[in-house]
């Protein structure tokens, strides 16, 4: 993956049939060689997820995704 830029970071969703809303899994960070490592650890319950997604957000993350997604996968 590119870097995500200043101010910027990857930030990894799931999608569960049981939410409205994705559900934030947490930033991805991204070795300068492009290699990045994706510990997932959802902050609410997620025990019917259908997809995930990557978001470009603000550094930091954002608690709803703003950003554009950038990569979408089913589960």
């Amino acid at each position: 993956m590119p870097p995500a830029g200043a101010g910027r970071d990857y930030q990894l969703w799931a999608v569960d049939a049981n939410h409205k809303d994705p559900i934030n899994a947490g930033i991805i960070h991204v070795e300068p060689n492009g290699v990045t490592r994706v510990r997932f650890k959802p902050d609410q319950d997620a025990s019917q997820i259908k997809a995930f997604a990557i978001s470009l957000e603000r550094e930091g993350g954002v608690p709803k995704r703003e950003g554009p997604i950038v990569m979408i996968g089913n589960a």
